[in-house]
């Protein structure tokens, strides 16, 4: 009986320096939001930047078009359109990859691709059922 006394003394005294309590910092919650904290000024400086640059192609493409309409040369103007379309073509992508990152990678284009295939043609359908 005292031999189980003294190893239950032993081990009690051997186990409380790691049963301290822990702190608020050490929990695993805010441990995530830190890190979470941490990627936020990195989420929106690419947010920023991609703002930034959709706003330097917008002018860039506004720019061009006042160049159209003031060009009279035909093959300068077919010059100039191929150039808005390859613009127009890069702020799209631009504007997909901000909301895509903007929404945590959802892609905004499956949305619109959803809207499309979820059109309802009742007369479509009711043919589908009377036929036999």
């Amino acid at each position: 009986m005292f031999f189980r006394g003294l190893v239950l003394i032993i081990l009690c005294i051997l186990l409380t320096p790691n049963l301290y309590a822990q702190s608020a910092d050490a929990s695993p919650e805010n441990k995530t939001e830190t890190a979470q904290s941490a990627k936020s000024p990195s989420h929106e400086k690419q947010l920023r930047t991609l703002l930034d640059t959709i706003k330097q192609v917008e002018s860039e493409d506004a720019q061009l078009s006042r160049e159209l309409k003031r060009t009279k040369d035909p093959a300068n103007a077919q010059q100039i359109s191929q150039q808005i379309d390859l613009i127009e073509k890069r702020l799209q992508d631009l504007k997909t990859s901000f909301g895509e990152l903007a929404t945590g990678g959802f892609s905004i284009s499956a949305l619109d691709r959803r809207a499309e295939e979820a059109q309802f043609n009742w007369q479509k359908e009711l043919e589908a059922v009377v036929q036999p």
